[in-house]
Parts: structure tokens; C-alpha cells; sequence
């Protein structure tokens, strides 16, 4: 964008790994942070005691709020796969909240008192707050509306996401936060747009699993998920063990991974176990096509080592190391494979699991018609919070574009471009996101939602 950032659109993605938040035209997100979560007893009436509320906010029974520090006493520490990050409504519009009020100029993050504040049901709010004049309470708002009031908000959800979580998000936002409107976009289309492009072959690799979606015209048109069950079975084992360490305590220092790993047995068991697992499973790992929104959570995990996310703030090499989740360091097996690491010196151990990846390329394009190909060929996305950490992007590159990279004898030319030029996108609000706000129809008015059918309002969006 030519004259800069647009800071009355703001864009949010909420992944496993990391939340990002920020403005439409930005090169990054002025809010990054690793997606950790605390746990609360839930709040006498729950989230959904809103009576006045066109729909009651979905509620797993508890209260959950992010924060980047330590957890306050009496709270527990729980993993985002355990915790159901998106759907954890008072969480995700938490860090809504903190993000556009650091970014508005706030000097310190706020207090625990106040990010218990920003979490709250509306149902705890004063009543004028949820005055029926404004929305989102307007100026008698309380600070949980205030930074989102006046500002449109573009939310990037994935696949999986139904339609009735659309409409909680809308009706939030809409109808009790005072924001000038919504829209939404699927995060494979994000991605190519972030960039310049309408078609492409999107290879998003988070905490919780790996999803390849071809995106046509704009459109993604079906998708290889694996759910990667290891990776949320070692992320409770870890956040468990910081827990009892901080039982308590007012105040703690985030525990690392790395030094957990290397001073409790229980864990270093635990990465034992799902390293025999996955070598157990490898010659089973067939990519589940998923075009309906479904999955098996049975599958075998995608990542041959668990993802060690959680509650902590790694920085430089600890977290730089994360990205070796993805990649075995033994010998891969098959003479073709063996070869070819022992004539690369960059990249001189990748396993056969990693060849997954690669099958669930092969798979989800050969559920496209020829052409559908030849236009996912215009681009290789690589993104997600994983693939930020341990030089993913250089040897899933590498990867690929091994002669043996699509398993079961799937040819290479599958994709008119070399596999090996694969486009890190680590954020997704740039390019053609910028220019969102000229796009007339694409945000939902707060006047439209009142009034409309959401049914129809939401099928305008992307």
C-alpha cells in the first residue's frame, strides 16, 4: 500500500502456534506471540449468560485467556490443542483487545487484573456498557471495546472452521465491540492473496497438524489434513509438568522446553515413545483428503518428532531448533533417499517421513482436473507457525525437489514450476489484503448484520 499500513483494518490469524494480529498493508504483524493459554474456573453463569445476545457464545466449560508471561496463581496452564484455541471466544477477542492497545500506544502490556478484565463475560459488564444506542457501548464503553470500536476487522479462519463460528465472530464484534465491520477470509486464499496471487498450492505446517489446499481463482478446492496427535500429546505432557512447578506461586519464569527435555525423564519417555511411534506408523501415513471439513484424528501423526509449543518464550537458537521437529536426524532408510542426503552437504540427513508432506502434495493435486494443476503450479506457499523455526522452509524446499519427493510413483511435473521455489509466507496481511477496504462489498456493516440474514451477509466473504 502506497501510503502505508491501513490501521482501520485489522487483520487477525489464530493458530497452535502463534497468534497474529495486524493491520492490512503491514509487512508484519505488530503482534506475534507464541499461543499460550491460562485456564480459570468458569465465571458464575458462563460465557453464554449474555440473555440479550442474538446467539450465546460456544463455551467448553471453562475460562481461557492467552498471555505471553507466566500464569497467575491458581490458574492451570493448558496446551492449545487441549484448550480448543479458536473456539475459545473470550481468549481470541482477549488478544484482540491487547494487541490494538499496544499498538494504539500503550506503554506496558496490561496488568493480570486487566487481561482478566479484557476476558470477562459481557454478562459481568456494567449495564451501560451494553447500551442499546451503540453497539459496542460507545464512548460509556468498557476497555474491552474500545480499541476494535470504528475499525473493520478481517478475520483469516481455516478450512475446518464452521459456518456458526462465522457468526458468533460477527455477532461479537458487530453487535457488542462497535466495530464498523467484518468480513472473513479462508487462510489458504489469505496466503495467496498476502502475495500478489489468485492460484496456488498453499502448505501450511502448525502445532496441531499439516494442511495442503490447491487454491483455484481465489477458491481452495479440496485439502490433505493430518492431525498430528503426537505433537498435542507431548504439548500436555510439558505444560503438566510446568504446572506443578508453579503451583502457588504468584509469579513464575516460562519454563523452556529444550531444559525440560533434558532434565525430566517423564518427557524425555515421552519423546522416546512417539519417535518408536512414528516409525511404527511410517508406512501408513496416507494423507486424508478432506474436502467435507472432516478428519480421522486416528491417523498416524504427520511430524515424526513431537512440536514442542507451549507455554514459554523461546528466542535465537532454542527456538531456531524447533523447526528439527519436522525432520528426522538418523539416516533415512531407502538407497534412493541415501543417496541423494549423501550428496547434499546443506541438508545432509532428511528422513522418508518427511516424504509425507510431499504425498499429501501429490494427493490433494491429483483431486484437481489437469488445469486446476497448471493454475496451483502459479505458486508454492509455505506458511504457519511451524514452518517459521529451524530453517523449514530451505528443506522442505530441498525436499521436494528430491527426484523420489512424491512417494508411490507420482511424477515431479505434476507442478509446471520446480518444486524447490517454494515462497515462505509467514504473514498474510499485505498485497491484495491491502486494498480490502476499496472492495465495497466484502465487509459485513453492523446495520446489515442487525438487520439481514446472516446466512446470506456471510456468504459474501471469501
Amino acid at each position: 500500500m502506497a501510503g502505508g499500513p491501513d490501521t482501520s483494518i485489522v487483520v487477525c490469524n489464530f493458530g497452535t502456534h502463534s497468534v497474529r494480529i495486524g493491520f492490512a498493508g503491514d509487512a508484519v504483524p505488530f503482534y506475534d506471540e507464541p499461543s499460550t493459554v491460562w485456564a480459570a474456573p468458569e465465571a458464575p453463569g458462563g460465557p453464554a449468560a449474555g440473555g440479550s445476545r442474538k446467539r450465546p457464545r460456544p463455551t467448553t466449560g471453562r475460562r481461557i485467556f492467552f498471555a505471553a508471561g507466566a500464569a497467575p496463581a491458581g490458574c492451570e496452564v493448558t496446551s492449545p490443542v487441549k484448550a480448543g484455541l479458536v473456539s475459545d471466544w473470550d481468549a481470541a477477542w482477549a488478544h484482540i483487545e491487547r494487541a490494538l492497545s499496544r499498538a494504539d500506544g500503550e506503554a506496558a502490556p496490561p496488568s493480570a487484573a486487566a487481561q482478566a478484565a479484557l476476558a470477562a463475560p459481557s454478562s459481568s459488564l456494567p449495564s451501560s456498557s451494553t447500551s442499546s444506542s451503540c453497539p459496542g457501548g460507545g464512548s460509556g464503553g468498557s476497555l474491552r471495546r474500545s480499541a476494535l470500536q470504528g475499525r473493520r476487522l478481517l478475520v483469516v479462519d481455516n478450512l475446518l472452521a464452521p459456518r456458526a463460528a462465522r457468526e458468533a465472530w460477527a455477532e461479537e464484534a458487530l453487535a457488542w465491540r462497535g466495530a464498523a465491520g467484518i468480513s472473513f477470509i479462508r487462510e489458504p486464499v489469505a496466503i495467496c492473496f498476502a502475495h500478489g496471487f489468485v492460484s496456488g498450492l498453499v502448505i501450511d505446517i502448525g502445532a496441531s497438524g499439516c494442511r495442503v489446499t490447491p487454491v483455484e481463482a481465489g477458491y481452495p478446492l479440496v485439502m490433505a489434513h493430518r492431525q498430528s496427535t503426537v505433537a498435542g500429546d507431548f504439548m500436555d505432557l510439558a505444560t503438566s509438568v510446568i504446572t506443578r512447578s508453579s503451583v502457588g506461586k504468584a509469579s513464575t519464569c516460562p519454563v523452556d522446553p529444550a531444559s525440560l527435555l533434558a532434565t525430566d525423564a517423564s518427557a524425555r519417555a515421552l519423546l522416546d515413545s512417539a519417535r518408536s511411534l512414528r516409525e511404527a506408523t511410517a508406512d501408513c501415513c496416507q494423507p486424508l483428503l478432506a474436502g467435507d471439513g472432516t478428519f480421522d484424528l486416528a491417523k498416524p501423526p504427520l511430524v515424526p518428532k513431537p512440536v514442542v509449543v507451549g507455554p514459554h518464550r523461546l528466542s535465537g537458537e532454542a527456538r531456531a531448533r524447533l523447526g528439527d521437529v519436522l525432520f528426522r536426524e538418523d539416516a533415512p532408510d531407502t538407497p534412493a533417499s541415501t543417496a541423494a542426503d549423501e550428496s547434499s552437504s546443506e541438508f545432509p540427513a532428511l528422513p522418508p517421513g518427511a516424504a509425507t508432506i510431499p504425498m499429501m502434495v501429490a494427493a490433494s493435486l491429483f483431486a484437481c482436473e489437469e488445469s486446476a494443476r497448471r493454475a496451483c503450479g502459479e505458486a508454492v506457499l509455505l506458511t504457519g507457525g511451524v514452518s517459521r523455526t529451524g530453517h523449514c522452509a530451505d528443506r522442505l524446499s530441498w525436499e521436494l525437489a528430491q527426484p523420489d519427493a512424491l512417494a508411490a510413483g507420482l511424477a515431479v511435473h505434476l507442478l509446471p514450476v520446480p518444486l524447490s521455489e517454494v515462497t515462505h509466507s509467514p504473514w498474510m496481511g499485505g498485497s491484495i489484503i491491502a486494498s480490502a477496504g476499496t472492495l465495497p462489498d466484502l465487509f459485513i456493516s453492523a446495520k446489515e448484520w442487525d438487520s439481514g440474514d446472516a446466512s446470506k451477509l456471510l456468504a459474501r466473504c471469501i
